[in-house]
């Protein structure tokens, strides 16, 4: 199967640079907009999923650990009583 690759449109493009210098916005913001019309992500955009998943597993990974301490835990006093200790 083969990808669909999509051209890039100059007129469109040039567009977007224009609309840029009139905001006072560089070159690669304009192309990083006109790109993300096209399907492409911004590189800021990714660093802050980016972020945003390691918060996420983070704080999933704490929540695992201490469920398993309180599995040992509930374990340890499991063993006590029915081993007679």
């Amino acid at each position: 199967m083969k990808a669909k690759v999509q051209k890039l449109d100059v007129k469109a493009a040039l567009e977007y640079i224009e609309k840029a210098k009139k905001a006072g916005r560089s070159l690669d913001e304009a192309f990083s907009d006109y790109l993300a019309t096209r399907g492409f992500s911004r590189p800021e955009e990714e660093e802050a999923f980016m972020q945003k998943f390691r918060k996420e597993n983070r704080e999933l990974t704490e929540r695992m650990m201490a469920n398993l301490e309180e599995i040992r835990r509930i374990a340890r006093a499991a063993q006590k009583k029915y081993a007679g200790v």
